[in-house]
């Protein structure tokens, strides 16, 4: 009943002002001594308890009103050892820190990406890592690292999307945080081609380098699927700076008619694709905008 405030199976048995009673001082001269309870500091945390021996066995009780949390302890014999029954009992050991994620958010597909991670014990035991990166993959119980030691761990999505990290810290008790605020990443595709607009003589598109750490190396090509007589297809090779992006153009074009126009960009073992339709009046190229 002391647990729960003076209830027992949703009944009230005991008035508050009882329970404030029983853990309120009650002699003078003993200020740590309730009225049933003695009051016990056990690695600064406060308990009410009681306890007695008789014929060789032991019986303690204890609550902590912060937690609410209450335990009865048996022993056989004048067993002195009880503090190390309280401390785990009570969970004495302190759960570690959620953790802090830093990193990119956002990368290109299959290109290894950095993330650091960082918790903190208030016990200062080590820490272990949970990270789940969002893809089905996770890193289980990584470890042990000092509390607050920042790590960094590297990981490579090979699809495109948006995921979300999330990870958790556990110390060598196997007590655990709460899981970390999660942290999303976007996953782009190596070059992103904007769409052609419309143009005399020919046409041009901007192919843009999603890769902020390195130069790509990008095939590409312009291709007129009628209404055009005279230079259908265009194509070369071409070096995008980290993060920038180039444009490429069309061969000089004239032709009467509707057309679809195929702009194509290859990276590596990945080729992406875009297609406009359009009309060809003579040297001006009419371009319908992509919905």
């Amino acid at each position: 009943m002391m647990i729960h405030n003076g209830t027992y199976n949703s009944t009230q048995i005991l008035n508050k002002s009882t329970v404030d009673l029983i853990l309120s001082s009650q002699v003078i001269s003993v200020p740590s001594q309730g009225l049933i309870w003695h009051q016990y500091w056990v690695d600064g945390r406060m308990l009410w308890g009681h306890s007695g021996s008789y014929s060789g066995c032991r019986t303690c009780m204890y609550f902590e009103p912060k937690t609410q949390i209450g335990v009865i302890e048996v022993t056989n014999g004048e067993y002195d050892g009880h503090h190390e029954i309280l401390r785990a009992l009570f969970n004495f050991s302190q759960t570690p820190m959620s953790p802090e994620i830093h990193g990119p958010e956002h990368g290109v597909i299959t290109k290894e990406l950095e993330y650091s991670f960082v918790a903190s014990d208030p016990d200062g035991d080590d820490v272990y890592y949970y990270i789940d990166w969002g893809d089905f993959n996770a890193e289980e119980w990584i470890g042990p690292y000092a509390s607050g030691e920042e790590i960094t761990i590297n990981h490579t999505w090979d699809e495109l999307g948006t995921y979300t990290i999330v990870a958790k810290a556990k110390d060598g008790d196997s007590f655990k945080s709460d899981f970390s605020d999660p942290f999303t990443v976007t996953v782009q595709p190596f070059v992103t081609i904007q769409p052609v607009e419309s143009g005399l003589f020919r046409v041009s598109a901007i192919l843009h380098n999603n890769d902020d750490d390195s130069e790509t190396s990008v095939h590409w090509s312009i291709m007129f699927s009628g209404g055009a007589f005279i230079g259908k297809e265009a194509s070369g090779d071409i070096y995008i700076v980290a993060g920038d992006e180039a444009t490429i153009n069309s061969k000089f074009i004239l032709g009467f008619g509707p057309t679809e126009i195929t702009v194509t960009a290859e990276v590596a073992e990945y080729t992406y694709t875009m297609k406009q339709d359009g009309f060809v009046f003579l040297f001006y190229i009419k371009v319908t905008p992509n919905r």
